[in-house]
């Protein structure tokens, strides 16, 4: 499967398990303080120590919903739902892994975390028919 496969089919399955899940943040300064919040927590502490914080901005492309500047460690935002910042947080804690197998896990981790085990076992079976790798059991 090529990497565009690949990417393709992780963005059909977040759609499919999470296109109603989770928050749609008012304006990127709320988006700022739920990243904020996030990354203080021991739960994050115990994962990403290394990574103490997460910058936010808007993007203005009308291409993606968001994506991560893998040099900056920051993320930007055209989509103000939960489910897109997640995204782009996983790339953040997997720099260099595309959406490879380290991302899936980084980001079903932030899923069950964030939006609960709901929304984690809809993705796992929504990645899983789709044959993505990375996906446990």
């Amino acid at each position: 499967m090529t990497a565009r496969e690949r990417q393709r089919r992780i963005y059909e399955g977040e759609e499919a398990a999470l296109g109603d899940a989770g928050r749609v943040f008012r304006d990127l300064r709320e988006v700022r303080g739920y990243v904020a919040e996030l990354v203080a927590s021991d739960w994050w502490a115990d994962r990403w120590p290394h990574i103490d914080a997460i910058p936010v901005a808007r993007t203005r492309s009308e291409r993606f919903s968001g994506y991560a500047v893998e040099e900056t460690g920051e993320i930007r935002l055209r989509s103000l739902r939960e489910p897109v910042a997640l995204h782009e947080i996983a790339h953040v804690v997997t720099p260099g892994a595309g959406h490879g197998p380290a991302f899936v896990s980084a980001l079903l981790a932030l899923v069950r975390e964030r939006l609960g085990f709901h929304a984690y076992g809809a993705l796992i079976a929504e990645l899983r028919l789709r044959d993505v790798e990375g996906v446990p059991g």
